[in-house]
């Protein structure tokens, strides 16, 4: 859970980042930020995931799991997407099918509520300060 943390909050500070490029098509305005290129890179590099064959048989000796753990945490923060990591680390961690799902279930909340948390109190911290720049408050 501490890893997801980091990563929702780097996902957090990237959101407050200025626009990266902007460009006109077919007149509209459209913008690339940090957020929607991290979030971007991090789809297609686990789409790979489950698009290359050779990722489908890998795993990890036991002695890498609290790293896998670490890593599938991070990237749980960053973008919610951490399921495929997280297997790649539990495949050989000896455990029967219904344990396999149950770690998985379980760690993907813990994940999920860290982040969640995360963003909401950066998105209300967010709204708060422009709320009160504006006059709002």
């Amino acid at each position: 859970m501490a890893a997801a943390l980091i990563g929702a909050s780097l996902l957090n500070y990237a959101a407050s980042l200025p626009v990266v490029v902007s460009y006109d098509f077919m007149g509209r305005i459209y913008e690339i930020t940090a957020v929607k290129l991290t979030v971007g890179i991090l789809i297609v590099l686990f789409s790979l995931f489950e698009l290359i064959p050779v990722f489908d048989k890998m795993a990890f000796d036991q002695k890498y799991m609290p790293i896998g753990g670490l890593l599938s945490g991070f990237f749980g923060g960053l973008s919610g997407m951490q399921g495929a990591l997280r297997s790649m680390f539990l495949i050989k961690a000896g455990l029967e099918k219904e344990e396999f799902i149950g770690t998985n279930v379980v760690t993907a909340v813990i994940v999920d509520i860290g982040r969640l948390l995360v963003y909401g109190i950066g998105f209300y911290s967010v709204r708060f300060v422009v709320m009160r720049d504006v006059g709002g408050l």
